[in-house]
């Protein structure tokens, strides 16, 4: 999602320090937390850097932010149970993780292998309000619907951080490292570089994600005509383990420079809700998995 999260992701150079996580099978395989996964570990030579001295990760955070996460939308419920003309609905279903099939792939021993990123939905406290550094997770989707989650901070480089990360998938022997060279002054530019047995699987830059993640929105009709991304939400634990949770989570991504907009799909319900974030003359009501947007 060039504009993701665009939101069904990464945030995180704080995104990077721990893990790959387990998850289930649905998404079987869920979240690997990197079985076989070497922690990072700061060369020798690397002293703390100084107070005052720490890069600024303001352009950093924003990229993230605005390409793989967005800002929890305000929520209101209708001043009156009279809706007016149903003007889309969306059958959600067929768009589920359609983000995390990027069509940016390297090819394993066994599997073909989609990369992708996303925001998880709470912090390494338990809380939401931290860094989009601290949230952001690479997804790595093998073609069985099998992911791998990798905290991006964990295998970040730039200046006062150095991580790698080992990593396999379901079915494969072999073993990928996955490194992400980090440009704080141009964050799209940064490149992710993943290795395998003697050769280099991909190296491609969070740009090249961006745009293919914005290929894989759901385009809507009306209105503002967001771009739509129904994914699986990630949570994470103290130490940044990465794992997918039962809620799933609607990003709606604008097609200009402003902030995408996200909510849970448990929020929603067949009462419907008003997202004056998202559009200000249309309210949005859940009936099963589909999404039916009205006139108000």
């Amino acid at each position: 999602m060039a504009n993701l999260f665009y939101a069904a992701l990464f945030m995180s150079l704080s995104f990077f320090c721990a893990g790959a996580s387990a998850g289930q099978s649905a998404l079987s395989a869920l979240g690997q937390s990197g079985v076989n996964a070497a922690a990072p570990v700061p060369p020798a030579q690397a002293a703390a850097p100084a107070a005052g001295k720490q890069p600024d990760l303001k352009l950093w955070n924003e990229y993230l932010d605005k390409n793989f996460g967005g800002s929890r939308t305000r929520l209101d419920r209708p001043y009156s149970k009279a809706a007016g003309e149903t003007v889309q609905t969306v059958d959600l279903a067929p768009i589920l993780n359609a983000s995390f099939r990027s069509g940016l792939t390297f090819r394993s021993s066994a599997n073909t292998i989609h990369v992708s990123g996303a925001e998880a939905l709470n912090c390494p406290d338990g809380g939401t309000n931290c860094s989009a550094n601290d949230k952001y997770f690479l997804v790595f989707t093998t073609e069985k619907d099998q992911m791998v989650l990798v905290r991006a901070k964990d295998v970040a480089n730039a200046l006062f951080m150095s991580g790698s990360k080992d990593i396999t998938f379901p079915g494969d022997t072999e073993k990928y490292t996955v490194k992400l060279n980090v440009k704080l002054t141009s964050p799209g530019q940064s490149r992710l570089q993943i290795k395998g047995p003697g050769r280099e699987a991909l190296n491609i830059t969070l740009d090249d994600l961006t745009g293919a993640l914005a290929k894989k929105g759901f385009g809507l009709t009306v209105g503002a005509r967001h771009n739509l991304y129904y994914n699986t939400g990630i949570g994470q634990d103290a130490k940044g383990n990465g794992r997918f949770v039962g809620e799933k989570v609607l990003i709606f991504s604008p097609r200009s420079s402003d902030p995408n907009q996200t909510v849970k799909a448990s929020q929603i319900g067949a009462a419907g809700v008003l997202l004056p974030k998202v559009e200000k003359d249309f309210g949005f009501r859940l009936i099963g998995e589909k999404l039916e947007i009205y006139k108000i």
